[in-house]
């Protein structure tokens, strides 16, 4: 890091407080704390209305990305003000305390996190308060995982599920068939033909057993995302948002270096999905290469939620990170959802 980028930084971090004992039950609440667990402290802000008493958590990505990416000006304009919005940095990720602790960075903990932060919600808030899990991403392998174990399902009341990937090992599939058809309809259609040639060459060579291929895959599902002009912008993400809203970013930074060798590989068989019961709204780009919605379609088809309890909502126009791209339906989306089981 540059000594320039260092001050920033400390600028940046010397300009956040937090109080772990205040606790607000109102329609504009912003607060923090931090929940402990196995030689983490990990970081939740709350922000919206807690007298609503309905808080939706999310589960982020990564692994070691950040709650904040959530934390747009739509969502705090159009969801805080009817729910409580709970971003919680997972453990070694974001403004999480407690990174150098890389022995208990395993999956196991970071679900066993999550039920953590549930409890302290419920704890905080009250337990008549409902809660719905928002997961992106890696979030949606940690989402399962709580979900298939116990009671766990017993805590929340219902499931959000963003460009979810909670199988590794069907993903490099469903990357490689979604990439392969696309380049075919773009190139018929005369669409940066010369791009997308290039991704169907690699699509007829790639053997997605080969775990060699992964990086080059998902290198292609990048790009893919930019010539559809879909791609998600960290840096124009930044720009907007880490001043303004006073990102924590050295602990951004460090905890993103703390994750650099913690990648672990998900499965769920079709019994364990079985167990799921809880009402779901599964929200995919249809030009999202980074998980793509065919695995949004199989993981949701073999839930047991009742199927007037389940939706698998295909948004076009829109990549991995959708509620960028599509705010207004996304909040729409979440805000009929929500508003369908809160009181059930």
């Amino acid at each position: 890091m540059s000594r320039l980028n260092i001050i920033i930084a400390i600028i940046l971090t010397s300009f956040v407080s937090c109080d772990k004992d205040k606790i607000t039950i109102s329609n504009n609440v912003s607060e923090t704390f931090f929940v402990d667990n196995k030689n983490a402290s990990m970081r939740v802000l709350v922000e919206g209305n807690t007298s609503s008493k309905t808080i939706i958590l999310t589960i982020h990505g990564g692994p070691g990305a950040f709650s904040a990416a959530f934390n747009t000006d739509y969502i705090s304009h159009i969801l805080e003000p009817k729910y409580a919005m709970a971003y919680w940095d997972q453990r070694n990720a974001g403004a999480s305390q407690g990174g150098n602790n890389i022995s208990e960075l395993k999956f196991e903990n970071v679900v066993e996190d999550l039920k953590k932060v549930i409890q302290v919600l419920h704890y905080r808030y009250g337990t008549n308060t409902k809660i719905f899990i928002m997961s992106h991403s890696y979030g949606a392998s940690i989402a399962s995982s709580f979900l298939t174990k116990l009671d766990n399902q017993e805590m929340i009341d219902g499931w959000i599920n963003i460009g979810g990937c909670n199988d590794n090992k069907k993903l490099p599939q469903f990357i490689l068939e979604h990439l392969s058809k696309t380049s075919k309809e773009q190139i018929a259609i005369g669409n940066k033909v010369p791009e997308w040639e290039d991704i169907q060459k690699f699509c007829s060579n790639c053997d997605v057993s080969d775990p060699n291929q992964k990086d080059l895959l998902n290198d292609q599902a990048k790009k893919a995302e930019k010539l559809m002009g879909v791609e998600s912008d960290l840096v124009k993400l930044f720009m907007k948002y880490a001043i303004k809203d006073e990102w924590p970013i050295m602990g951004i930074m460090a905890n993103v270096q703390s994750n650099g060798n913690y990648s672990p590989s998900v499965s769920f068989t079709d019994e364990e999905l079985a167990r799921i019961k809880t009402p779901a709204l599964f929200m995919y780009g249809d030009y999202d290469f980074t998980c793509p919605y065919l695995l949004g379609e199989y993981t949701i088809s073999r839930l047991s939620t009742p199927e007037t309890e389940k939706e698998m909502c295909i948004v076009k126009n829109a990549g991995h990170a959708l509620w960028e791209h599509r705010e207004v339906l996304f909040c729409d989306k979440v805000i009929d959802f929500v508003d369908k089981y809160k009181s059930k």
